[in-house]
Order: structure tokens, then sequence, then C-alpha cells
């Protein structure tokens, strides 16, 4: 099991914005970043590597920026945030394409919107590597990276079911974009079936606090007699404690998945109970590892899955996964 602390550098980063600028998507530049920095030999260099991420979230932006610092000044990284936009997500991707990037690492919004870019991007000999997702065309792509979405969501849902006391009455907050996301609500709801809690109502939406915020209102209202909130990804967790907190309801516990900074401090203070832990820095290594294969050509057949294992995370031990400034 890979657990890691998110690093600070001890190294001054150098950081190259830059401007892209491309037919497919002259305007899709606002949430993206060219950057280079500095990081020790990891085996490949000269390399234009893209990261395409869903939303330019805490996890992600954990995630991009442990890449780029590992990657080091003799590769470049560039990365794109979609903001939940699908469309958007397909043209960056494209653009990736057509300025002949080495690798891409993408994390679907929709997975199955994807499959056309993975066939474009085969055409022109760029290896694809999924992250965060299967993918329901693994023969398009090197390999996935992902933790199992079902275990994640057994896991969040024990943590809950611990905190309540494995009684009482719990709603879910998911989205409904991907199979596999909605895998963990489906782990809660078998897990709290398991324990005769009862799962009083369900919110989908996106994962931004905008839009679980009134969600998370909405299933308080509707069913006041609750004592726990699950929620899939950490902006979502955040919104349920800002709820919680509206209400003077610090009877309710709150557990999500994945870390970032507002979520472990949020877990530090006891306003969330815990998290199904991964982080955005977890998936580097294995990144890292798999594009030396790739270049290398030691990576071999194409739809490889690398899985990594969730851990819990409470009050208790949140600073052995995370470091707080």
């Amino acid at each position: 099991m890979y657990k890691l602390v998110k690093k600070m550098s001890v190294v001054l980063i150098l950081v190259l914005v830059t401007v892209l600028v491309s037919g497919c998507n002259s305007s899709s530049d606002k949430a993206s970043d060219s950057a280079q920095s500095k990081g020790g030999d990891v085996g490949f260099t000269g390399k234009q590597i893209g990261l395409s991420f869903e939303g330019e979230i805490g996890f992600f932006v954990d995630l991009a920026n442990t890449f780029v610092e590992t990657a080091g000044s003799d590769n470049s990284v560039t990365v794109y945030y979609s903001e939940d936009d699908v469309t958007k997500q397909v043209s960056d991707f494209e653009n990736m394409i057509a300025m002949s990037f080495d690798l891409i690492f993408v994390s679907p919004i929709e997975p199955a919107s994807m499959v056309g870019c993975y066939q474009q991007a085969e055409a022109a000999g760029i290896p694809v590597v999924v992250v965060t997702h299967t993918t329901e065309s693994p023969e398009l792509i090197k390999g996935c990276i992902y933790y199992d979405n079902y275990e994640l969501g057994r896991l969040a849902a024990e943590i809950l079911a611990e905190a309540m006391d494995y009684s009482g009455s719990m709603v879910i907050y998911t989205v409904t974009t991907s199979q596999d996301i909605l895998d963990r609500s489906r782990a809660a709801e078998d897990v709290m079936a398991s324990y005769g809690i009862t799962v009083a109502g369900t919110g989908y939406g996106i994962p931004i606090s905008v839009e679980s915020y009134p969600a998370y209102e909405a299933l308080l209202s509707s069913n006041p007699e609750i004592t726990g909130m699950w929620g899939y990804s950490p902006p979502c967790a955040p919104a349920a404690a800002a709820v919680c907190e509206a209400a003077g309801r610090d009877d309710i516990q709150i557990v999500t998945i994945a870390l970032d900074d507002e979520v472990s401090q949020l877990i530090r203070e006891g306003k969330i109970y815990g998290s199904a832990g991964q982080t955005g820095a977890d998936f580097v290594p294995d990144m890292i590892a798999a594009a030396k294969k790739i270049f290398d050509g030691t990576w071999g057949e194409n739809g490889q899955i690398i899985v990594l294992e969730p851990y819990k995370v409470t009050k208790d031990n949140v600073e052995q996964y995370w470091s707080f400034n």
C-alpha cells in the first residue's frame, strides 16, 4: 500500500506558464498551466506530457503539482482543468493530440465521452493512461491507475457507520456521470443495509460546493432525523459541514472520499469525521513509473490495470497522510 504525505518542496520550483495556441481550442487556456520544475531523475527526459483533469479542485491540484515537481525540469508538463465541462475536456484533449504530446494522462468527466479521443490518440501514436477511473475501451489506452471505487465507497461507509454507532439514518450525495463513481454510493448503500442503517435520501450533482451545498440543505430539510452524511469527493464534504454548522447540527457525522487541504483541515478540527483516504499525490509514483515504462518500451500490452489501496483517515491519524502549513 502506498501512503504518501503531501510533500513541501525544499527546492525552488520554477514554473513557466505559457499560452497554448491551437486550432482545436484557442480559448481553453483559462484553467491550463504549462509548467516545468526541478525534480530528481525519473528515467526520461525531454518529454511533453499532458494532464487532463475534471476540475481545478484541491485533489487534482495536489496531483498536478506533485507530478510537475516529480517529473522535473527536463520534461514539460501541461495541465488542463476542464471544470466539469465534457466539451472542454474533449477540446483540450484534441489540443494535446494536435501538439503531438508524448504522453497523456486523463481523468475523464464522463468516461464514455472520451472514446473518440482515445481513438484519435491511438491513430496519432500518442499513448494514453486513464487515472482515477476505469475505462470502457481498454484496448485503446495503455492502462488505468485508480482506486477500486466500490472499495472506496465501502470503506467510507464503514467509517461513517462507526461514527454513527451503527444505528440511525443517513443521506448520500453522489453523481451519475460514470458507473465507477456510482459504485461508491452503491457500496455505501450495501454497507448501511448490512448494519440496518437507513439511507433516508440521495442527492445527485457535480462535485462543487455551489451545487452540493443546496443539495445537502434539501436532504437535511427533508430528513431532519439523520445523523450521518456521506459525500463521494472532497468538495462535497465541506459543503455538508457548512450546512450542518448553519443548522446547528453538530450531531451529524460526515465522511467523504479522498483528501485535500480543506477536507484534511476539517477532519483535524473534528467537523468532518473522516475519509476513505486517497490523495492526488498518491497517484504520482505509479504515473511516473508508467511513463518510464511507456517511454522505454517495457510497458507491454494495452489495457493494463494498477489498483491502489485506500486507507482510513480520521482526526487521530490525518497528520500521517497530510502535512499542514
